[in-house]
């Protein structure tokens, strides 16, 4: 912008617009500039450029969406935006009020709003809080170390406490750009099991955890609420809609004080160094709500529902995901492969067949009829095939609490899915707990503990099959590699467990007249059938967890592509 010719730096950036509709679910590329630095006047002059060619052409604008970086919260600024600033006394705790998120622009008579993107405002949140290690919050402490100690119970146990906490959430310097692993930290799911093993289980490592319990269920809360995707969702994650949008802003408006109020080491985070998360998420907030009690409100054309996520950046990312995957195995294109594959998105959607020609459309446009162009994918090099056979004979492993509670809710959720497989309500009755087939207090913890109505009990047999399977998937993996390339090895487990189980008495109590009934259809007894089920579905839980953590590991090549992304080499 300003030299031209031999005389012009080279490109590094390319800084792109992106409008999206709130009702419609439509959105277009606007505009795009090159540059080969960024800061917040050239962003500036870019945005205003591109409000004034979407005013002129009639279009409503209700709030500019961007993420964190330093660049855009300096735009916002130009705008006038404005945030608490330090007066210099440390007790003075800022308020919501202070935040002014609106400007109005041109000709337009509603304000316009800031809005940053709240996921990674919640990727800030995370890595403050594992940098920080203890924040103060109401009265308490939160603790990055009771979610380490989660992780570490778990990697011992072998199991999880129904939550997806693995290593990459807790080592995520390789996995920052990653939204998932950052929202799955900030889980109900995490928080529950916080407390299960603090309330529950007793276990010392676990105590003072209430006030992080409390804060990680708060930031999930407002995170399904700013993230709302499906206008049939239900609670926090339903769309903001006449009936609960007061509710919802009422509540929004009490966890920005909160957040506010974060302290560390007794200065408030949001006037310190690391503010952004924090202000950013009260910036989204306040501009999320007023935007939606505008829509929702106005006397023309009153919006029935708002979906929250249309007010996020992903968008944006999967535009740019879109971008680089249109040059196959070169996900960094240069200035002239940029301005192409622009081209091509703006254009795409000009050249649609319609009904009224000659020939019908018979095949979805862009995409390439099956058979066209045959692509084999590459076999996959497999491992060496280990010959083993199970023995019945193996060593039985004694759980803890926190294993068993684990096993019985994963027996619960295999209930739930098997029991629309059976035909027998006798069988039915069976695999649901009942007075005479009944789980101990202490091994329903954990599903009582996180159920809201949606869980199932299983019963004592139930969580007696799912033990010996587990006992024997537990041995096989400690005499190989975990987990190891064995040939048919669900099945050989399966017959292990079968061996140990056809001949005991203590299961399935309730269908003693019943047990021996045969099934014509599958040429086998209710019992086995019913054994089957239950032994299979485990096994391909388990198995699926196992290589699942065995991939955990972010590859070099996938590392130094991401690295050469961010450095613009």
């Amino acid at each position: 912008m300003g030299d031209s010719g031999i005389n012009a730096p080279i490109a590094t950036n390319a800084m792109v617009c992106l409008a999206v509709g709130l009702s419609g679910g439509w959105k277009c590329p606007v505009g795009y500039i090159f540059t080969n630095k960024v800061n917040g006047e050239i962003m500036f002059t870019f945005i205003r450029r591109v409000l004034d060619t979407l005013l002129s052409k009639n279009f409503r604008i209700h709030g500019i969406v961007s993420d964190g970086y330093s660049a855009n919260v300096n735009m916002f600024g130009l705008f006038g935006v404005r945030e608490p600033k330090n007066s210099g006394r440390k007790n003075t705790i800022a308020q919501v009020s202070d935040i002014q998120c609106s400007f109005s622009y041109g000709d337009q008579v509603d304000p316009m709003y800031c809005i940053y993107d709240v996921v990674h405002m919640l990727k800030l949140l995370r890595n403050m809080l594992a940098d920080y290690k203890n924040l103060e919050f109401d009265g308490g402490v939160i603790c990055w170390s009771f979610i380490h100690e989660l992780y570490k119970l778990q990697s011992d146990e072998h199991i999880r406490a129904a939550n997806k906490l693995s290593r990459n959430h807790i080592e995520f310097d390789k996995h920052k750009m990653k939204v998932k692993l950052a929202a799955q930290v900030f889980s109900a799911s995490v928080a529950s099991a916080i407390e299960f093993c603090d309330k529950d289980l007793k276990l010392p490592q676990f105590k003072g955890s209430q006030k992080t319990v409390m804060f990680i269920k708060m930031i999930d809360q407002m995170f399904d609420i700013l993230n709302s995707k499906n206008p049939n969702q239900k609670y926090f994650k339903s769309p903001l809609n006449r009936r609960n949008v007061i509710a919802k802003t009422s509540y929004l408006n009490e966890c920005s004080e909160k957040m506010l109020s974060l302290k560390y080491k007794g200065n408030f985070v949001c006037l310190g160094q690391r503010k952004r998360a924090i202000v950013g998420l009260v910036t989204s907030i306040k501009s999320i709500t007023a935007i939606s009690m505008q829509l929702l409100n106005r006397v023309i054309s009153p919006f029935d529902y708002i979906l929250t996520y249309r007010f996020s950046q992903d968008l944006l990312e999967l535009l740019f995901n879109k971008i680089r995957g249109k040059l196959g195995r070169n996900n960094n294109p240069n200035v002239i492969e940029f301005q192409n594959i622009m081209k091509q998105i703006w254009h795409q959607n000009l050249l649609k067949s319609n009904s009224t020609g000659n020939a019908i459309v018979r095949v979805k446009e862009g995409e390439i009829p099956g058979g066209l162009l045959p692509l084999q994918r590459k076999k996959k090099t497999r491992l060496p095939i280990i010959n083993f056979e199970v023995s019945s004979d193996i060593d039985t492993f004694v759980y803890s609490a926190f294993h068993m509670n684990c096993l019985c809710y994963i027996a619960g959720n295999i209930v739930r899915d098997i029991r629309v497989k059976l035909d027998c309500s006798s069988c039915f009755d069976a695999i649901h707990e009942s007075s005479i087939d009944a789980l101990s207090s202490e091994n329903r913890a954990l599903i009582a503990r996180k159920d809201n109505g949606g869980l199932v009990f299983p019963s004592g047999s139930v969580l007696k099959v799912v033990e010996v399977t587990d006992n024997v998937m537990k041995s096989v993996f400690t005499q190989t590699a975990s987990p190891p390339s064995i040939k048919w090895l669900d099945l050989k487990i399966a017959s292990a467990v079968m061996k140990r189980l056809i001949s005991r008495d203590d299961i399935f109590l309730t269908l003693k007249d019943h047990i021996n009934d045969y099934c014509a259809a599958q040429s086998e007894s209710h019992l086995v059938t019913l054994l089957k089920l239950i032994i299979h579905k485990y096994l391909r839980i388990k198995l699926f967890d196992c290589g699942k953590f065995s991939h955990e590991n972010i590859s070099e090549r996938h590392l130094r592509s991401k690295l050469t992304l961010f450095r613009n080499e």
